[in-house]
């Protein structure tokens, strides 16, 4: 037996402090229910754990960068939603003033409303914005470049029109307008109509508003004048066989106007920027960057080379460079090339070949009538405005957004000139304070003819409004599907993360209780170890 060392007690000391480290560690992981709560723990998994958490932070951002995006694509689409509604006004009164019926001081009176809807258009491209960004107004306006337009041929269809003349309607009168049957009824009296397929039209109430809400599929009521009056929705002498039945000889029609058919397609001269032939300039000149033209909505742009990385345009128009690959000046003969090498959705390019030149270029219209009958080009242009969303956790995760100008000029309601179709006045004036060319002239109804003109221009400006909201919308149900996707992979990449970092707690209590039970065993057996020497003191005594 020895004294010296205690080597029982001591091995007992080593397995009890074990115990109470173990346990502590355990503590440590119960009360913060983490695995990993330092790197001594898992050098390698908490590495792991914080690129995933700063993954997940990042993705609920991503998550609030596509949130905010919908919002501002509700934004704009709500502006929309309005020019909209202000270009259907337009094209309600176009109609009416289409209509032979009206003198043209009537006409005059229905224009001070469109140049009033036209400004209002302009003040809603300009003034719609989301966290100062113009969303509606484009990326920038580009210079005049010297490009001129001149309509050379346009449609010229009429519609048919007929009157109904119904000053004493009785209870029981009948008619039928394009295949729609109506009877009069007195509700004073009765309710019930003859022909249940009937639009019944109460003498006590305000008969002629009422039968101006039926919905015909090939004519127009006009209720406003002493007799009714039906136009034609389109031009044409199809419209010519008389719509109207009547059952008895008090209600007289007639036919005001023949409808007259038209193939004629639309055309537009276009002639193009000339600074440069070079054949016979002494000096070479060099187009204006920034400066630009538009033609049936595409937008053309000229841009110095040196002016981006690598010499490559990065906007949303066509980059026309000033200077080509050689360090030559960009020819007249080369935008021409350039120019007749695009696609355009409306209307056919053709040019004669004069050389070194294309002179003249001539627009026509793909489809015959109103369809092609609208300002196919401007001077300027509205380059669209870009913008790129941060939708994804790591580098160049990026959803673009392209939103075109809503500028009455890019619709065709306005223009720079006092050409056909538009007024003979200013309804925009220049800005004083940023010295903008804001001069425009606007869609005029003053004419029948100018009517039948603006049919063609709203009708194109309603179709542009339709696909930028259209495309508005299809961005945001994508961005909503982002949120969705990014929501998942948060979910799914949260999960490996816990696996990771966090603590089984069943797991961590069984091994907290054994460690529990151990060191109050250790404490046991060292008790019993600290009383072997006192046996050595016992056999001394002896």
């Amino acid at each position: 037996m020895k004294i010296n060392y205690n080597i029982p007690a001591l091995k007992v000391v080593n397995i009890l402090n074990k115990a109470n480290e173990a346990q502590s560690s355990s503590m440590e992981r119960l009360s913060s229910g983490l695995q990993i709560s330092s790197s001594k723990d898992d050098p390698a998994g908490m590495a792991i754990s914080l690129k995933m958490r700063a993954q997940l932070d990042s993705l609920a951002q991503a998550s609030r960068n596509s949130s905010d995006a919908i919002s501002l694509i509700q934004t704009a689409e709500s502006s929309l939603s309005s020019a909209h509604e202000i270009t259907k006004r337009i094209r309600e009164v176009a109609v009416q003033s289409a209509n032979e019926t009206y003198t043209d001081a009537d006409r005059e009176k229905i224009q001070i409303e469109v140049d009033e809807l036209i400004k209002e258009l302009d003040r809603l491209s300009n003034e719609t914005d989301f966290n100062q960004h113009k969303i509606l107004s484009g990326d920038k306006e580009l210079a005049d470049s010297g490009f001129q337009i001149t309509q050379t041929g346009k449609y010229n269809g009429l519609q048919a029109q007929y009157s109904i003349s119904l000053d004493m309607p009785t209870s029981g009168d009948k008619f039928t307008i394009d295949g729609q049957p109506f009877e009069f009824y007195d509700s004073s009296v009765s309710t019930t109509l003859t022909d249940p397929a009937a639009i019944g039209l109460d003498l006590q109430g305000d008969w002629k508003k009422d039968l101006s809400y039926a919905s015909l599929p090939n004519f127009h009521i006009d209720p406003t004048g002493a007799d009714l009056v039906l136009t034609a929705k389109n031009p044409g002498s199809s419209a010519n066989t008389n719509p109207i039945n009547v059952t008895n000889n008090s209600i007289a029609t007639k036919q005001i106007t023949q409808g007259i058919d038209s193939k004629e397609y639309a055309t537009y001269e276009i002639v193009l920027p000339s600074i440069n032939s070079g054949t016979s300039d002494p000096e070479p000149h060099k187009f204006q960057a920034g400066s630009g033209f538009t033609i049936d909505g595409v937008v053309f742009e000229f841009y110095d080379p040196e002016d981006y990385d690598n010499g490559e345009y990065d906007g949303a128009g066509v980059g026309v460079p000033t200077t080509k690959e050689d360090g030559s000046y960009l020819l007249d003969f080369d935008l021409a090339l350039i120019v007749r090498a695009q696609e355009y959705p409306n209307f056919n390019l053709d040019a004669v070949n004069m050389g070194t030149s294309y002179d003249p270029m001539v627009l026509t219209a793909k489809n015959s009538g109103i369809a092609g009958d609208y300002l196919a080009g401007y001077d300027g242009g509205f380059v669209d405005l870009k913008l790129s969303v941060q939708t994804g956790s790591e580098a160049n995760q990026l959803t673009q957004i392209d939103i075109a100008s809503s500028k009455p000029d890019t619709l065709g309601l306005t223009s720079k000139t006092p050409i056909y179709g538009f007024t003979d006045y200013l309804i925009l004036n220049d800005d004083p304070l940023t010295a903008a060319n804001e001069d425009r002239y606007g869609i005029s109804l003053l004419t029948m003819e100018d009517s039948q003109f603006a049919l063609g221009a709203v009708d194109r400006a309603i179709a542009e409004i339709s696909s930028r909201r259209a495309y508005l919308g299809a961005t945001q149900n994508r961005l909503e599907y982002t949120v969705k996707n990014i929501s998942n992979n948060s979910v799914n990449l949260d999960g490996a993360r816990s696996r990771i970092q966090d603590t089984d707690m069943a797991k961590e209590m069984v091994l907290f209780t054994k460690d529990g039970i151990l060191s109050q065993a250790a404490n046991a057996m060292l008790a019993q170890a600290n009383q072997r020497p006192q046996q050595v003191f016992q056999l001394l005594q002896s």
